[in-house]
């Protein structure tokens, strides 16, 4: 479904469409999903969950002159610290 969206309509994409765009798919597949869910130590940009099992997910653009590697790095690092 992603693959759908040509270059010139994601490459000034930002955060919160990419994120809009799962939870979109997410809700099609039948998952509950909480956009910018707040808690007592932040919040996540996106979960989702099946009854069993809640996902947490941290969203990251990579820009031209930036690091996938250290984009990655960053969202583990934000995760764990919110725990």
């Amino acid at each position: 479904m992603l693959n759908e969206f040509s270059y010139e309509s994601v490459v000034s994409f930002k955060e919160y469409a990419f994120r809009d765009v799962y939870k979109g798919m997410l809700q099609i597949l039948g998952y509950n999903t909480y956009a910018e869910y707040h808690t007592a130590l932040g919040r996540s940009d996106l979960c989702f969950g099946d009854g069993d099992r809640i996902y947490i997910c941290e969203f990251k653009v990579i820009g031209k002159s930036d690091s996938g590697k250290e984009k990655l790095e960053e969202a583990k690092a934000q995760i764990r610290e919110k725990r």
